[in-house]
């Protein structure tokens, strides 16, 4: 699969499209198993993980439950990208379906397997990461709990996700997956989704940090950390546009020097 293949393999039209779709997933999977790591690490030493994520007792699940969810979760991305390859590498194809269903296949039953509405798979704890995302997306209209701002901590170390997730969006929704034409998308997304997915998860800690500093009147360290979070997404705004400064004709133009200046007050003070 990997060393050799059938005539006609172009890689450029047939594998580059959809590694947006798989990186996006396999990221996702990995940072369930993590999860389920952090958990070992909360039951050994006794951190009650369950009252400060305000989890159900009841339905909270433990580490090996974690991790036997993720082994399902692995073996059904494992097994999408092995009849990918099948197809696209050696021309093997186990169902009579376009290569590049596998990975709509994939994204669909993982998105199915997150909102079932049916009280199966782990429903408590979906609903629970459900509605923290929903509240950190909407702040500062709700009071900022511990459990929220681990959620934003997490979305803003997931930026490179939620840009796949516009591509890959983009990409079967369009219809260019059909005629291999992926280009559309890329642009797109370079020029529009990058700097705006970029920097709403920072804007998102930012508004979180200012209804805490309204509900605790705290200046420091709410609004210490709201700054931040405001340098921190003009920083990579500007850098969403890097690409775009090449036609200043200059390696150190005036708007280059003053994005490093940027991401370098941007280190120092985070």
């Amino acid at each position: 699969l990997f060393t050799s293949s059938e005539g006609g393999y172009d890689p450029e039209a047939d594998l580059y499209p959809v590694i947006p779709v798989f990186r996006c997933t396999g990221i996702l999977i990995l940072v369930f198993w993590l999860w389920g790591g952090i958990v070992v690490i909360f039951e050994k030493f006794r951190i009650n993980h369950t009252f400060i994520l305000e989890l159900d007792p009841s339905t909270v699940l433990a580490h090996d439950r974690i991790f036997k969810s993720g082994a399902l979760l692995s073996a059904l991305w494992l097994s999408c990208f092995l009849l990918f390859l099948a197809a696209v590498r050696r021309g093997i194809h186990v169902f009579p379906v376009h290569h590049k269903v596998y990975p709509a296949i994939l994204v669909g039953v993982l998105t199915l397997l997150l909102l079932c509405p049916f009280r199966m798979l782990h429903r408590p704890t979906r609903w629970w990461l459900l509605t923290r995302s929903l509240r950190t997306i909407s702040a500062p209209f709700f009071a900022v709990t511990f459990a929220d701002n681990l959620i934003g901590d997490y979305m803003t170390s997931l930026v490179k996700v939620l840009y796949d997730a516009e591509y890959l969006a983009c990409f079967y929704l369009s219809g260019d997956w059909l005629n291999n034409d992926f280009s559309q998308c890329q642009e797109t997304n370079r020029k529009y989704a990058l700097p705006v997915l970029t920097a709403l998860p920072l804007v998102w800690r930012f508004l979180q940090c200012l209804r805490r500093y309204r509900d605790s009147g705290d200046a420091w360290p709410h609004l210490g950390n709201a700054g931040k979070y405001a340098v921190a997404t003009v920083a990579v705004t500007l850098g969403a546009f890097h690409s775009d400064w090449k036609s200043y004709g200059h390696e150190y133009s005036a708007p280059r020097v003053a994005w490093l200046a940027l991401l370098v007050f941007s280190t120092l003070y985070a």
